[in-house]
Protein backbone atom coordinates (compact mmCIF):
# COMPACT_ATOMS: atom_id res chain seq x y z
CA UNK A 1 0.00 0.00 0.00
CA UNK A 2 3.09 2.04 0.85
CA UNK A 3 4.46 1.64 -2.27
CA UNK A 4 1.36 2.47 -4.16
CA UNK A 5 1.19 5.47 -2.89
CA UNK A 6 4.56 6.42 -3.57
CA UNK A 7 4.29 6.15 -7.00
CA UNK A 8 1.07 7.91 -6.97
CA UNK A 9 2.70 10.89 -5.31
CA UNK A 10 5.88 10.68 -7.55
CA UNK A 11 3.68 11.04 -10.39
CA UNK A 12 1.47 13.72 -9.63
CA UNK A 13 4.90 15.48 -9.06
CA UNK A 14 6.32 15.08 -12.04
CA UNK A 15 2.90 16.02 -13.50
CA UNK A 16 2.98 19.41 -12.05
CA UNK A 17 6.46 20.01 -12.70
CA UNK A 18 5.53 18.94 -16.48
CA UNK A 19 2.81 21.56 -16.48
CA UNK A 20 4.69 24.00 -14.62
CA UNK A 21 7.66 24.06 -17.58
CA UNK A 22 5.02 24.07 -20.21
CA UNK A 23 3.00 27.65 -19.06
CA UNK A 24 6.77 29.27 -18.23
CA UNK A 25 7.44 28.08 -21.88
CA UNK A 26 4.16 29.81 -23.17
CA UNK A 27 4.40 32.93 -21.23
CA UNK A 28 8.37 33.54 -21.20
CA UNK A 29 9.48 31.74 -24.47
CA UNK A 30 8.73 34.75 -26.67
CA UNK A 31 11.12 37.21 -25.02
CA UNK A 32 14.16 34.84 -25.47
CA UNK A 33 16.55 36.30 -28.02
CA UNK A 34 17.00 34.34 -30.87
CA UNK A 35 21.37 32.95 -31.40
CA UNK A 36 21.57 34.28 -34.73
CA UNK A 37 20.04 37.63 -36.75
CA UNK A 38 18.05 36.78 -39.91
CA UNK A 39 18.68 39.36 -42.62
CA UNK A 40 17.15 38.40 -45.72
CA UNK A 41 18.95 38.35 -48.46
CA UNK A 42 17.93 39.31 -52.88
CA UNK A 43 19.11 36.76 -54.44
CA UNK A 44 19.30 36.91 -58.82
CA UNK A 45 19.36 33.94 -60.86
CA UNK A 46 20.38 34.21 -64.48
CA UNK A 47 16.68 33.06 -65.15
CA UNK A 48 15.66 36.48 -63.06
CA UNK A 49 17.95 39.30 -63.65
CA UNK A 50 17.71 42.32 -61.94
CA UNK A 51 15.95 44.79 -64.06
CA UNK A 52 17.75 48.24 -64.68
CA UNK A 53 15.99 51.40 -62.99
CA UNK A 54 14.15 52.83 -66.02
CA UNK A 55 15.19 56.46 -67.18
CA UNK A 56 12.59 58.38 -68.75
CA UNK A 57 13.90 60.97 -71.32
CA UNK A 58 12.07 63.86 -72.61
CA UNK A 59 11.71 64.44 -76.55
CA UNK A 60 12.89 67.58 -77.36
CA UNK A 61 11.01 70.48 -78.31
CA UNK A 62 10.04 70.61 -82.08
CA UNK A 63 11.41 73.51 -83.79
CA UNK A 64 10.23 75.81 -86.55
CA UNK A 65 11.42 78.51 -89.13
CA UNK A 66 11.61 81.67 -87.69
CA UNK A 67 10.12 83.81 -90.97
CA UNK A 68 12.35 86.82 -90.62
CA UNK A 69 16.07 85.06 -90.64
CA UNK A 70 14.87 80.80 -91.40
CA UNK A 71 16.56 80.46 -87.63
CA UNK A 72 15.13 77.70 -85.60
CA UNK A 73 13.24 78.15 -82.47
CA UNK A 74 10.11 77.42 -80.44
CA UNK A 75 6.83 77.78 -82.03
CA UNK A 76 5.44 80.95 -80.10
CA UNK A 77 9.02 82.65 -81.70
CA UNK A 78 7.89 82.26 -85.30
CA UNK A 79 6.67 85.31 -86.33
CA UNK A 80 7.44 87.94 -83.07
CA UNK A 81 6.92 91.78 -83.57
CA UNK A 82 9.71 93.37 -85.06
CA UNK A 83 11.91 96.66 -84.67
CA UNK A 84 13.49 98.65 -87.55
CA UNK A 85 16.10 100.93 -85.94
CA UNK A 86 17.67 103.45 -88.05
CA UNK A 87 21.33 103.61 -86.56
CA UNK A 88 24.58 105.76 -87.42
CA UNK A 89 27.33 105.34 -89.77
CA UNK A 90 29.19 107.91 -88.22
CA UNK A 91 30.39 106.40 -84.92
CA UNK A 92 30.61 102.34 -84.29
CA UNK A 93 27.13 101.49 -83.51
CA UNK A 94 26.25 98.96 -80.65
CA UNK A 95 23.44 96.33 -81.02
CA UNK A 96 24.40 95.86 -85.07
CA UNK A 97 26.05 92.86 -84.83
CA UNK A 98 22.52 91.40 -83.34
CA UNK A 99 20.19 92.06 -86.05
CA UNK A 100 17.99 89.36 -87.82
CA UNK A 101 18.45 91.31 -90.83
CA UNK A 102 20.43 94.53 -91.67
CA UNK A 103 19.90 97.46 -94.78
CA UNK A 104 22.92 99.63 -95.51
CA UNK A 105 22.15 102.50 -97.84
CA UNK A 106 23.87 106.09 -98.84
CA UNK A 107 21.94 109.01 -96.65
CA UNK A 108 23.85 112.67 -97.25
CA UNK A 109 27.27 113.48 -97.99
CA UNK A 110 27.81 110.01 -99.31
CA UNK A 111 27.87 107.97 -95.73
CA UNK A 112 25.64 105.05 -95.37
CA UNK A 113 23.33 104.57 -92.46
CA UNK A 114 21.54 100.67 -91.04
CA UNK A 115 18.11 99.88 -90.39
CA UNK A 116 18.41 96.81 -88.32
CA UNK A 117 15.59 94.51 -87.73
CA UNK A 118 15.59 93.59 -84.77
CA UNK A 119 12.69 89.98 -83.27
CA UNK A 120 11.46 90.83 -79.94
CA UNK A 121 12.34 86.97 -79.04
CA UNK A 122 14.40 87.97 -75.86
CA UNK A 123 11.01 88.28 -73.58
CA UNK A 124 8.42 86.72 -72.70
CA UNK A 125 5.51 89.46 -72.84
CA UNK A 126 2.10 89.18 -71.17
CA UNK A 127 -0.88 91.75 -70.67
CA UNK A 128 -0.90 93.63 -67.53
CA UNK A 129 -3.82 92.57 -65.41
CA UNK A 130 -6.58 95.15 -64.61
CA UNK A 131 -5.72 94.83 -60.97
CA UNK A 132 -1.89 96.06 -62.08
CA UNK A 133 -1.23 99.66 -60.91
CA UNK A 134 -0.29 101.68 -63.61
CA UNK A 135 3.73 102.28 -63.91
CA UNK A 136 5.94 104.31 -65.83
CA UNK A 137 7.46 102.13 -69.06
CA UNK A 138 10.60 101.34 -67.21
CA UNK A 139 9.02 99.68 -64.12
CA UNK A 140 7.77 97.00 -65.51
CA UNK A 141 9.35 93.64 -65.12
CA UNK A 142 9.77 91.45 -68.30
CA UNK A 143 10.88 88.14 -67.99
CA UNK A 144 14.18 87.92 -69.59
CA UNK A 145 15.36 84.73 -71.73
CA UNK A 146 18.59 86.08 -72.43
CA UNK A 147 20.92 89.54 -71.47
CA UNK A 148 19.06 92.53 -73.08
CA UNK A 149 21.31 95.23 -75.36
CA UNK A 150 21.65 98.49 -75.93
CA UNK A 151 20.87 99.82 -80.14
CA UNK A 152 22.34 102.86 -80.84
CA UNK A 153 23.04 105.92 -81.64
CA UNK A 154 19.51 105.88 -83.01
CA UNK A 155 19.29 108.83 -86.12
CA UNK A 156 17.21 110.12 -88.40
CA UNK A 157 14.52 108.24 -90.93
CA UNK A 158 14.54 108.30 -94.97
CA UNK A 159 11.50 107.66 -96.71
CA UNK A 160 13.07 104.60 -98.46
CA UNK A 161 13.79 103.31 -94.93
CA UNK A 162 9.88 103.49 -94.42
CA UNK A 163 9.26 101.43 -97.78
CA UNK A 164 11.77 98.46 -96.21
CA UNK A 165 10.37 98.55 -92.68
CA UNK A 166 6.91 98.66 -94.44
CA UNK A 167 7.73 94.92 -96.27
CA UNK A 168 7.72 93.12 -92.99
CA UNK A 169 5.32 95.37 -90.55
CA UNK A 170 8.61 96.09 -88.72
CA UNK A 171 7.94 99.25 -86.00
CA UNK A 172 9.76 102.12 -87.14
CA UNK A 173 12.47 103.31 -84.37
CA UNK A 174 14.12 107.01 -85.25
CA UNK A 175 14.91 110.38 -83.82
CA UNK A 176 12.95 112.73 -86.39
CA UNK A 177 13.33 112.09 -90.03
CA UNK A 178 12.75 114.25 -93.27
CA UNK A 179 9.56 115.62 -94.06
CA UNK A 180 8.96 112.96 -97.06
CA UNK A 181 9.58 110.43 -94.73
CA UNK A 182 7.54 111.32 -91.68
CA UNK A 183 4.45 111.99 -93.73
CA UNK A 184 4.61 108.51 -95.08
CA UNK A 185 4.69 107.33 -91.95
CA UNK A 186 1.84 109.45 -91.17
CA UNK A 187 -0.35 108.87 -94.29
CA UNK A 188 0.56 105.02 -94.30
CA UNK A 189 -0.08 104.45 -90.79
CA UNK A 190 3.50 102.83 -90.10
CA UNK A 191 3.38 101.76 -86.84
CA UNK A 192 6.49 104.13 -85.12
CA UNK A 193 8.79 105.38 -82.50
CA UNK A 194 10.12 108.59 -82.65
CA UNK A 195 12.47 109.87 -80.08
CA UNK A 196 10.91 113.43 -80.13
CA UNK A 197 7.58 112.16 -78.95
CA UNK A 198 7.98 109.04 -77.06
CA UNK A 199 11.79 110.18 -75.15
CA UNK A 200 10.83 107.63 -72.55
CA UNK A 201 12.08 104.38 -74.22
CA UNK A 202 15.35 106.55 -75.27
CA UNK A 203 18.21 107.49 -73.04
CA UNK A 204 21.48 109.71 -73.92
CA UNK A 205 24.96 107.89 -73.47
CA UNK A 206 27.05 110.18 -71.91
CA UNK A 207 30.19 108.66 -73.60
CA UNK A 208 29.09 110.52 -76.82
CA UNK A 209 28.46 113.91 -78.26
CA UNK A 210 24.78 114.81 -79.71
CA UNK A 211 23.57 114.05 -82.42
CA UNK A 212 25.06 110.68 -81.92
CA UNK A 213 23.94 110.40 -78.40
CA UNK A 214 20.86 108.74 -78.19
CA UNK A 215 20.50 105.16 -77.40
CA UNK A 216 17.62 102.49 -77.17
CA UNK A 217 17.58 99.15 -75.86
CA UNK A 218 16.24 95.63 -76.14
CA UNK A 219 14.29 96.09 -73.31
CA UNK A 220 13.09 99.71 -73.69
CA UNK A 221 11.74 98.53 -77.38
CA UNK A 222 10.08 94.95 -75.61
CA UNK A 223 8.70 97.98 -73.06
CA UNK A 224 7.14 100.01 -75.23
CA UNK A 225 5.52 96.65 -77.17
CA UNK A 226 4.21 96.02 -73.40
CA UNK A 227 2.96 99.33 -72.57
CA UNK A 228 1.36 99.93 -76.46
CA UNK A 229 -2.46 100.34 -76.66
CA UNK A 230 -2.17 98.22 -79.43
CA UNK A 231 -0.12 95.63 -77.95
CA UNK A 232 -2.90 92.43 -77.87
CA UNK A 233 -4.11 93.52 -81.50
CA UNK A 234 -0.13 93.52 -82.72
CA UNK A 235 0.51 90.24 -80.88
CA UNK A 236 -2.66 88.37 -81.95
CA UNK A 237 -1.71 89.34 -85.29
CA UNK A 238 1.66 87.75 -84.89
CA UNK A 239 0.27 85.16 -83.48
CA UNK A 240 -0.77 83.63 -87.25
CA UNK A 241 2.79 83.15 -88.43
CA UNK A 242 1.21 83.16 -91.98
CA UNK A 243 -0.13 86.84 -91.40
CA UNK A 244 1.70 89.72 -92.30
CA UNK A 245 5.64 88.94 -92.94
CA UNK A 246 6.48 87.47 -96.44
CA UNK A 247 9.22 85.12 -95.56
CA UNK A 248 12.18 84.43 -97.96
CA UNK A 249 12.94 80.72 -98.48
CA UNK A 250 15.98 79.32 -96.16
CA UNK A 251 17.49 76.12 -95.99
CA UNK A 252 20.46 74.56 -93.92
CA UNK A 253 23.04 75.01 -96.85
CA UNK A 254 22.31 76.30 -100.09
CA UNK A 255 22.46 74.65 -103.28
CA UNK A 256 24.32 75.61 -106.23
CA UNK A 257 22.68 76.57 -109.46
CA UNK A 258 23.56 77.13 -112.99
CA UNK A 259 24.51 81.26 -112.29
CA UNK A 260 26.67 80.27 -110.24
CA UNK A 261 29.58 82.96 -111.36
CA UNK A 262 32.44 81.72 -109.57
CA UNK A 263 33.97 81.41 -105.90
CA UNK A 264 34.62 83.95 -104.35
CA UNK A 265 36.91 84.73 -100.96
CA UNK A 266 36.15 88.88 -100.70
CA UNK A 267 34.39 91.14 -102.23
CA UNK A 268 33.69 95.18 -102.04
CA UNK A 269 30.71 97.45 -101.97
CA UNK A 270 31.37 101.03 -103.28
CA UNK A 271 28.69 103.14 -101.66
CA UNK A 272 31.53 105.99 -102.54
CA UNK A 273 34.95 107.17 -103.50
CA UNK A 274 35.49 107.41 -100.08
CA UNK A 275 33.07 104.90 -98.26
CA UNK A 276 34.56 101.29 -99.63
CA UNK A 277 32.76 98.11 -97.82
CA UNK A 278 34.52 94.81 -97.80
CA UNK A 279 33.15 91.47 -96.95
CA UNK A 280 35.17 88.45 -96.51
CA UNK A 281 34.48 84.73 -96.41
CA UNK A 282 35.59 82.23 -93.82
CA UNK A 283 34.95 78.94 -94.82
CA UNK A 284 35.46 77.46 -91.80
CA UNK A 285 32.56 79.08 -90.24
CA UNK A 286 30.65 80.11 -93.40
CA UNK A 287 30.39 83.37 -92.13
CA UNK A 288 31.42 86.86 -93.86
CA UNK A 289 32.73 89.07 -91.88
CA UNK A 290 32.40 93.36 -92.35
CA UNK A 291 35.25 95.61 -92.82
CA UNK A 292 35.07 97.78 -90.96
CA UNK A 293 33.56 96.65 -87.88
CA UNK A 294 34.94 92.96 -87.94
CA UNK A 295 32.62 91.88 -85.33
CA UNK A 296 29.65 91.92 -87.41
CA UNK A 297 29.31 88.45 -88.96
CA UNK A 298 26.49 87.24 -91.75
CA UNK A 299 25.43 84.16 -93.45
CA UNK A 300 24.32 85.95 -96.51
CA UNK A 301 24.68 89.26 -98.16
CA UNK A 302 23.15 90.57 -101.52
CA UNK A 303 24.10 93.81 -103.48
CA UNK A 304 20.86 95.01 -104.43
CA UNK A 305 21.65 97.28 -107.67
CA UNK A 306 18.87 100.51 -108.07
CA UNK A 307 18.77 104.11 -109.06
CA UNK A 308 19.53 106.72 -106.99
CA UNK A 309 19.70 110.24 -107.34
CA UNK A 310 20.18 113.35 -105.37
CA UNK A 311 16.43 115.51 -105.41
CA UNK A 312 17.92 118.82 -103.19
CA UNK A 313 20.61 121.32 -102.44
CA UNK A 314 20.95 119.78 -99.15
CA UNK A 315 21.83 115.80 -100.78
CA UNK A 316 19.07 114.54 -99.73
CA UNK A 317 18.41 111.33 -102.42
CA UNK A 318 15.33 109.72 -104.00
CA UNK A 319 16.09 105.50 -104.13
CA UNK A 320 13.82 103.15 -105.84
CA UNK A 321 12.10 100.63 -103.69
CA UNK A 322 9.95 99.16 -106.31
CA UNK A 323 10.44 97.25 -110.01
CA UNK A 324 13.10 95.02 -111.20
CA UNK A 325 16.60 95.16 -110.74
CA UNK A 326 20.14 93.91 -110.93
CA UNK A 327 21.73 92.00 -107.87
CA UNK A 328 24.56 89.75 -106.52
CA UNK A 329 23.89 87.25 -104.21
CA UNK A 330 27.09 86.01 -101.81
CA UNK A 331 26.39 82.88 -99.49
CA UNK A 332 28.77 80.21 -98.53
CA UNK A 333 31.50 81.46 -100.58
CA UNK A 334 30.23 81.93 -104.00
CA UNK A 335 28.80 84.78 -106.10
CA UNK A 336 25.23 84.52 -107.63
CA UNK A 337 24.41 86.82 -110.22
CA UNK A 338 20.41 87.81 -110.32
CA UNK A 339 17.97 90.36 -110.09
CA UNK A 340 15.48 91.60 -107.59
CA UNK A 341 11.96 91.65 -107.62
CA UNK A 342 9.51 94.05 -105.51
CA UNK A 343 6.07 94.52 -106.90
CA UNK A 344 3.86 97.45 -105.32
CA UNK A 345 2.61 95.52 -102.00
CA UNK A 346 4.43 92.37 -100.72
CA UNK A 347 8.00 92.22 -99.78
CA UNK A 348 11.56 92.15 -102.31
CA UNK A 349 12.55 88.94 -103.38
CA UNK A 350 15.58 87.84 -105.20
CA UNK A 351 15.73 85.40 -107.80
CA UNK A 352 19.17 83.78 -109.50
CA UNK A 353 19.50 84.12 -113.63
CA UNK A 354 17.15 81.49 -114.12
CA UNK A 355 14.36 82.62 -112.50
CA UNK A 356 14.54 80.63 -109.11
CA UNK A 357 14.19 82.43 -106.18
CA UNK A 358 17.31 82.52 -104.01
CA UNK A 359 17.16 79.86 -101.02
CA UNK A 360 19.21 82.36 -98.28
CA UNK A 361 21.50 80.38 -95.47
CA UNK A 362 19.48 80.61 -92.01
CA UNK A 363 20.68 83.74 -89.74
CA UNK A 364 21.55 86.99 -90.60
CA UNK A 365 21.26 88.58 -93.70
CA UNK A 366 22.52 92.26 -94.61
CA UNK A 367 21.43 94.06 -98.26
CA UNK A 368 23.56 96.46 -99.57
CA UNK A 369 21.51 98.78 -101.38
CA UNK A 370 23.95 100.97 -104.07
CA UNK A 371 23.32 102.59 -107.32
CA UNK A 372 23.45 101.10 -110.32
Amino acid sequence: MRCYKFFLYTFLVCDIIVMALYLWLMIFGNSVAPTTNYKPQTTHSASSPQLPTQIVSQAPKKQYQRLIDGVMVNKELVNQPLFAVLLDNLVEPSGLDKASVVYETLVEGGITRFMALFPISNYQLSAPSSSEPTLPPTSYKLQATSSPFAIGSVRSVRPYFVDWAQEVGATLVYVGGSDEALSKIETRDIKSLNEFYKGEYFYRDQNHNAPHHIFTSTDLLATFLRNSQSTMSMQAERGNPENDLEPWQFVDHSTTTDSVLKDIASFTVPFARTNIVEWMYDKTTGDYTRHPYSYIKAKNVVVQYTNISVIDDVGRLKIKTKGVGKAKIFLDGRQINGKWIKLKTGRTKFYDQSGNEIKFNRGVTWIEVVKS
